[in-house]
């Protein structure tokens, strides 16, 4: 009853907090190839 549901809402926390650093995580990747084309454009 109430403890498998608290479980899941547990469940549900830790799934947010990975999804939330792997969104971190590929950000951080954008801004790595956006720093390079920003150069070119200064470039050319």
């Amino acid at each position: 009853g109430c403890n498998s549901r608290h479980s899941d809402y547990v469940f549900f926390l830790q799934l947010k907090k990975v999804i939330e650093e792997e969104e971190k995580e590929l950000l951080e990747r954008e801004k790595i190839w956006e720093t390079p084309a920003i150069f070119r454009r200064k470039n050319t």
